[in-house]
């Protein structure tokens, strides 16, 4: 008989699943806005000494991008993508705050829901969903791993993926 946490692990590894075959299907088809986060997302790996794997689904025009789509990476706890569902629920309500590494450039006015993880071998990880104010939600995932830098060296890399992201969809408009 299957566990909870069992069931949980595999309807995420088949969300994983999934948004990794859209990714390796898609990623030339990346929207003009999202194409210049390419260049930054290469010096932001550049600068943090270790390995970056990004996804980014802008879920309104189905724009997709991905930095190092292909190749694996720790997942730490950010398997629990529906949790964050969860906490974006209570944030509606009233009920929680949230405080996290993606969130931390992202402009005042965007709402998000996360998921942070870290783990051995200097990984830092961060997935959630972001609403950008009169966007679409789009879907981030970024997993930093192999790095020498310390905890908050890593947090400051991640905090920086989400401001390039948000500085590339913002010029565009």
């Amino acid at each position: 008989m299957q566990t909870r946490r069992q069931a949980a692990l595999v309807i995420a590894a088949g969300a994983v699943g999934c948004a990794v075959t859209l990714l390796r299907q898609n990623a030339r088809a990346a929207t003009v806005a999202l194409r210049g986060l390419r260049e930054d997302l290469a010096a932001l790996e550049g600068q943090s000494g270790g390995r970056l794997g990004v996804a980014v689904l802008q879920t309104g025009s189905g724009g997709l991008l991905g930095h190092r789509a292909d190749e694996r990476f720790p997942m730490c706890s950010t398997f629990k993508l529906l949790a964050a569902a969860a906490v974006l629920k209570r944030v509606d309500e009233g009920k929680a705050k949230l405080d996290a590494r993606l969130r931390a450039r992202l402009p005042a006015g965007w709402r998000v829901g996360d998921k942070t993880g870290s783990g051995e071998h200097g990984t830092t990880n961060d997935v959630g969903v972001a609403w950008p104010p009169q966007s679409a939600p789009m879907l981030i995932a970024i997993y930093l791993t192999e790095t020498m830098a310390n905890g908050e060296a890593r947090n400051r890399t991640i905090a920086a993926v989400g401001s390039a992201i948000a500085d590339r969809l913002i010029e565009q408009k």
